[in-house]
């Protein structure tokens, strides 16, 4: 998307001359995380004016995945206009924000986290039989969605594999095959490593 900025102070300010906006996005409800400038860079362009009351359009701000975003603006006061913004070259600095947008999550979105809790499942069953205590003390669904049953997996890489669905269902996302089907599934544990794969046999 793009964003403009309003200068609604009585005060002249000065933005960064290339890319002024960056995006921030919040995690877990809580703090804010810099993701940078839409744009790289090659060069800082000279700092831009905005007067008391103007404004700047058509300012790209990149919105990375579903979740809640804001934009963040850098800017200056008292700056000199021929040289790009910087600490050493303003009276003053400050950080404003825009109001909170929330992304919602597509269907392509959803599936493409599936898939890759698919492939993180593979990844998380990996061992290594020499590897003491017993890394394959934990388990996990074989789909971000719950469906199928459980299969053992390495201690080590169950953070991963939570922070996947938690972010699944942080999205709201949801099974586009309707509910799970009953299964009869194996207790997943005890489990050894054998042949460098966590498994129950």
């Amino acid at each position: 998307p793009q964003g403009t900025i309003v200068n609604g102070s009585a005060e002249t300010i000065y933005v960064d001359g290339c890319s002024p906006l960056s995006s921030e996005r919040q995690h877990n409800g809580g703090g804010w995380k810099d993701y940078g400038a839409a744009m790289d860079c090659f060069a800082p362009g000279n700092a831009q004016a905005i007067a008391p009351g103007g404004k700047l359009s058509g300012q790209p701000v990149l919105f990375h995945e579903p979740g809640r975003w804001r934009a963040a603006l850098s800017y200056g006061v008292g700056c000199d206009p021929q040289r790009p913004l910087h600490d050493d070259t303003c009276q003053r600095r400050e950080v404003a924000h825009s109001t909170i947008v929330d992304v919602k999550a597509t269907a392509a979105d959803c599936q493409q986290l599936a898939k890759q809790y698919v492939q993180r499942v593979k990844h998380a069953r990996s061992c290594m039989a020499t590897t003491l205590p017993n890394p394959c003390t934990t388990s996990a669904p074989e789909t971000i969605y719950g469906c199928g049953c459980w299969t053992p997996i390495n201690a080590g890489r169950a953070k991963q594999l939570a922070s996947l669905r938690q972010r699944f269902s942080d999205w709201s996302c949801e099974n586009p095959d309707g509910p799970c089907p009953p299964l009869q599934c194996e207790s997943p544990l005890p489990a050894h490593c054998v042949n460098g794969l966590c498994t129950t046999r």
